[in-house]
């Protein structure tokens, strides 16, 4: 005897979600108005202020990407410079890397960080003195036929540099002290590894990427916060309370790459609190600032 037939059910139309068309501006409608004078015509201005605006966003796009870019960058070519001073810290022993806990102008620093220059390709020595080789030293040097802002940018890149410099000595030696396991991430920063890496920042694998979403379970899986920011100046901060010497993070006056929605956002929640708490008589400059801010908004949200 067969098996009765299954029951054929009919399959459901399927559900197409459209999306709905974008509201119409008013400004924008198709209806009919009349003509301006033809002396009430300037037919070229629309077009051009678009194209102007246009730009400006553009721009301010690009501006924001290349900031992003550039503190990678900046990042990634720190890691690569404290990787090397590790490796050269490690084959030659005569590299006295706590020196660099030091004050500026202390011999001692002075010779580390000549040392340290050799080994990363910066200087060259002859046998009877040590100098920068030539593509170094006009990368941080003013040269014949430089111009006023193209010494101001290499006075900048020779500073930032020094700076740099110092703070990779610096993690080095705090790995090489630790016994912590450094390596480049596939991403390009500095993924640290041991105990001394929980101490400071609550899990035994970090990677100095400044993103603190970073403390895993132990199965892996990213579970929530670190305790601190996983930062070059971090593991600075550390080798320097090792060696009693008080870090101070050097002030950074370039610009950072802030997601402007996001500050938008937080701004606005801190006005509507402050606004709430404004008094009945409201001080002079207040109004003043509040309706130029008004009227931006009110440019913007027509």
């Amino acid at each position: 005897m067969g098996r009765p037939a299954k029951a054929v059910t009919k399959a459901k139309p399927a559900i197409i979600n459209v999306a709905k068309p974008a509201k119409a501006d008013p400004a924008e409608s198709t209806a009919l108005v009349p003509m301006p004078n033809s002396k009430a015509l300037s037919l070229d201005v629309g077009m051009k202020a678009l194209n102007m605006l246009s730009a400006v966003v553009t721009a301010e796009a690009q501006i924001h990407q290349l900031t992003e870019s550039n503190a990678s960058q900046r990042g990634k070519a720190q890691v690569l410079v404290a990787m090397a001073i590790h490796k050269a810290a490690l084959a030659d022993p005569s590299i006295r890397l706590e020196h660099c806990m030091m004050k500026d102008k202390t011999p001692e620093k002075i010779k580390l960080g000549k040392q340290v220059r050799l080994a990363i390709g910066l200087m060259v020595s002859d046998g009877k003195k040590v100098m920068l080789t030539p593509e170094a030293h006009a990368a941080q040097n003013a040269m014949p036929g430089d111009d006023a802002d193209t010494i101001k940018r290499k006075k900048s890149v020779r500073s930032n540099f020094s700076t740099m410099l110092t703070k990779s000595m610096r993690v080095a030696l705090h790995v090489i002290e630790t016994k912590t396991k450094a390596s480049i991430d596939k991403t390009g920063f500095l993924k640290i590894e041991g105990p001394a890496v929980k101490k400071i920042f609550g899990d035994t694998s970090v990677i100095l990427n400044e993103d603190e979403n970073q403390l895993k379970d132990k199965k892996g899986a990213i579970v929530g916060k670190l305790s601190k920011l996983p930062s070059f100046t971090e593991i600075t901060r550390a080798v320097g309370d090792a060696h009693g010497v008080k870090v101070v993070a050097r002030k950074d006056s370039r610009t950072q790459a802030v997601d402007p929605m996001a500050w938008l956002v937080q701004t606005a929640d801190a006005l509507v609190k402050a606004l709430a708490s404004l008094p009945d008589e409201i001080p002079a400059e207040v109004r003043k600032a509040l309706d130029s801010l008004y009227n931006a908004l009110d440019a913007k949200l027509v």
